[in-house]
């Protein structure tokens, strides 16, 4: 399971350890997300945000002919759930692409919006996906004291790898 957990954290820098656990949760693996917590801290692997921060000549290239839009004051009461999800979309996808065209952007977003629904783990529905076909059953695809096979585990890249979805090969 360490190796899982370390693959997991290493290809996905913006993960945490919720994060990564529930992706197991989607591979029918049963880990403990304070168990996910304790492999990454033994191995000096820093929290997602500190592992997400770039250097400011980084930052300045992506910023180049970014113009600042004045948005109105948020109003998180009246629309919460729209409010969370458009905070995740900027979060996860919007905040490391840069946006080309109008069509670019609904591209992304539709593609964004499949992943959020069909595969992304969410904490309130016990890290299954909203719309996903039904989950695998924790251990479903092996004994739980048999370890994964990391040649078993396959990851498809969306959004040119932006995101990344995985599952457990036959």
């Amino acid at each position: 399971m360490r190796e899982l957990v370390l693959r997991l954290a290493g290809e996905n820098p913006g993960w945490g350890y919720r994060r990564i656990q529930g992706e197991l949760v989607g591979l029918g693996v049963s880990l403990a997300g304070s168990t996910v917590w304790e492999i990454l801290r033994r191995e000096g692997i820093e929290p997602a945000p500190r592992r997400l921060e770039s250097s400011w000549a980084e930052f300045l290239r992506r910023s180049q002919a970014i113009r600042v839009i004045k948005a109105p004051v948020r109003a998180p009461q009246a629309r919460a759930h729209a409010e969370r999800w458009i905070g995740s979309l900027r979060r996860e996808c919007l905040d490391r692409l840069l946006i080309v065209s109008g069509r670019h952007l609904e591209r992304v977003v539709r593609v964004y919006a499949q992943h959020y629904n069909a595969h992304r783990p969410h904490r309130a529905l016990a890290q299954r996906p909203p719309i996903a076909t039904q989950p695998p059953a924790i251990g479903e695809h092996l004994p739980s004291d048999e370890p994964i096979s990391l040649h078993r585990l396959k990851r498809r890249d969306r959004l040119g790898g932006l995101l990344h979805e995985y599952e457990l090969a036959a």
